[in-house]
């Protein structure tokens, strides 16, 4: 492939990135139900690409020094660990975490933390 197509291609998805913000800044908040479904779809979107790409680029560089077992148990102990930690920071700052939807939020605050 040639450079400058290489190129075009990169600042095409770096400008894509600059009109998506752009195009969030017009259309303001997720007010409303449709808004608000369709923001959690790109994130959970987003977060199955940076899941995909984290796999793609780790997981192979982890197998050289683990078995299949240790690498399966610390991707998942990973995983767990962000839900807790998204939780705890829920709970503690109040604001909205990423992870969890309201109901799961609400069952981990009351397990463990008896904040409710």
């Amino acid at each position: 492939m040639n450079v400058y197509i290489m190129l075009i291609i990169a600042w095409g998805a770096g400008l894509m990135a600059v009109f998506g913000g752009f195009l969030a800044h017009v259309e303001g908040k997720a007010n409303t139900t449709v808004k608000k479904e369709f923001v959690h779809g790109v994130t959970a979107f987003g977060g199955g690409i940076l899941l995909a790409a984290v796999a793609f680029a780790l997981v192979p560089e982890g197998m050289k020094e683990l078995n299949a077992w240790q690498l399966t148990g610390l991707f998942a102990a990973g995983g767990v660990t962000f839900c807790f930690v998204d939780a705890w920071l829920q709970c503690t700052t109040g604001k909205n975490g990423t992870a969890l939807d309201a109901d799961s939020r609400s069952r981990i605050r009351f397990y463990y933390w008896h904040a409710e």
